[in-house]
Parts: structure tokens; sequence; C-alpha cells
């Protein structure tokens, strides 16, 4: 049977020097890999993030540096993929805490203010002012697919400090729904989340297949031209974009996206008009300037 997996991404920010009094080491939970609610209800009460059945869920911890000096995190004998670990504080049956795991790759990378490289392992690790050293991570199951329900998480890193005391938590559990797909509006969602997650890895191709299935079921889709709009000035295309982006202002305008306006604040519909107004003058702006070029350029 395959497991599922859940990537969960593991970050610390040091910062502070050697001495216990000066050390500025705070973890906290957030997630990784979110693409919000567009066409389903927000999250249940006793959660912060929804994801449905066979998603693959991101989540980040940090620790992060509020020193202005070079700090040393101790791992000891520790491996990295023992540095941290997670208990199940809730789920939707107690045969499923028991079935929910951690596997935390080996591979470390450190992140600097203006760049990320790799890590060098060690039992004594020395961070720059300011920097974040993070894991990634898998949450394993026995089951093909997490059960709907509440679920809240508990990190805890096991590396020290330099004073061998524990990494103090402002933050550190993450708490989620996981939902069945069993509605239309879920379908809906599913593809916009598989689209915007090929978008993300470059995979425009695929992308636009999810998209356009997402259109044949629902026409009406803003936020499949707003996606689409997106790629295509990724791309360099400008008239591709400013057709899609136009497009998905009309849906929004005329109010015939009635199922993402149904669940949608009036200030994030707001926010997203103001954002399609703002982008199509810039590109008409920049499309009427590459025109004017051209015909310059042209032999009389």
């Amino acid at each position: 049977m395959t497991q599922p997996t859940c990537i969960l991404l593991v970050s610390l920010a040091i910062g502070g020097i050697f001495l216990p009094q000066d050390e500025h080491l705070y973890s906290f939970v957030r997630v990784g890999e979110s693409y919000g609610t567009t066409y389903t209800p927000p999250p249940a009460e006793g959660a912060y993030f929804v994801f449905f059945q066979g998603e693959p869920i991101t989540v980040r911890l940090d620790i992060l540096n509020e020193g202005s000096k070079k700090a040393m995190v101790v791992a000891n004998e520790l491996r990295p993929e023992e540095a941290f670990r997670m208990t199940v504080l809730k789920a939707p049956t107690p045969e499923v805490k028991g079935r929910l795991g951690i596997e935390v790759s080996p591979s470390v990378k450190l992140i600097l203010p203006k760049t990320a490289i790799s890590a060098e392992w060690s039992e004594r690790i020395e961070l720059p002012p300011r920097s974040r050293l993070y894991f990634e991570a898998r949450v394993t199951s026995e089951q093909e697919a997490l059960p709907p329900g509440i679920y809240h998480l508990k990190f805890r890193c096991r590396l020290k400090s330099a004073s061998g005391k524990e990494i103090p938590a402002h933050s550190e559990i993450f708490q989620f729904e996981i939902r069945a797909v069993e509605t239309f509006e879920d379908r809906l969602e599913v593809l916009r989340r598989q689209a915007a997650r090929l978008s993300t890895r470059g995979e425009y191709e695929e992308a636009e297949k999810k998209l356009d299935e997402l259109l044949l079921l629902y026409p009406n889709s803003s936020h499949s031209y707003i996606e689409k709009g997106n790629m295509a000035m990724v791309q360099g295309k400008k008239d591709e974009a400013a057709k899609a982006y136009q497009r998905a202002l009309d849906l929004l305008q005329s109010r015939m996206d009635t199922i993402y306006l149904s669940y949608a604040h009036d200030v994030s519909i707001e926010h997203t008009i103001g954002f399609l107004l703002a982008t199509l003058r810039s590109l008409q702006g920049e499309l009427e300037g590459e025109s004017h070029r051209k015909g310059h350029r042209e032999p009389r």
C-alpha cells in the first residue's frame, strides 16, 4: 500500500552569541504550501487551514533570530533525521494518532539574508546572525488517505542552544482540517489547487489542463483566468495575460462568479479587483510602448 505523505518544511532562524543571556532562538510553526479556500467554506473551528484527502500538507517550523551576532546550535550525536519530534495532540480517532509519523530529510539548508546554501551538518553548527536553518520532512501515515476531521500536531526541536537549553517555542502546534472531496465546489477547489501547485513548479502546460478542466465544469471561474494570466506573465506572454486578466475582471464586476463571491469577504473581493485593474493598466502601457517602438523600427 502506498503511504500518503505530507511534506513538512522545518526551519531554524538563529542569532545571538554563545552566552545564554544573549541567545535569541525562538521557534514557531507555520503552514508551508497553502492556497487558501476560494470555492469552498473556510476551515472549521479548531483549524486554520484546509487540505483535501490526498493533498500534500506542507508545514514550516521556524526558530527566529532576533539577535545580531552568531549563535551555536548543538546537535551532539543527533542526525538531521532525528532533529525534530512530532506529537499528535488531536485526530479524528485514537487509531489515527498512532499511525502518523515523521521522516526528516538528511539534506539541510542554511538560509541567509540574501542567499541559501547547503548546510554542513556537525555536532555543533555555527550560524550567522539573522539566518535560518531548515529541514524538509514528511508526515507519513499507514492509511492511504487521512480521514476527514481536525488535526493538531505538535513539533519540538531536539537541538539545543549553546547553553544546553531547549530552544523555546512561541508557537509549536499546527492545526488543520482534512476534508473529503464530496461536493461540486470541492471538485472545483481541488482542481484550482492542483493547477496552482503545478504552476508553482513551472509545469505550466499541465497547469493549463487543470484550469481548462475547471472551466469546463464552471465557466465563470474568475480565479482560473487570474491563474492563466499569472502563468502567461511569467512566460512573457503579455497579450495572453491581458486577455485572461480582463476576463477575470469582467466575471467579478458582473458578479457572475457566484461561488467565489458567496464565500469571499468584501475586502478580499475589492483587493482582487484592485489588483486586476492595476495590472491591466500596467500591461496596457507596456503593450502600447512595445507597439510604438516596433513601429519606429519598421523600414519606411
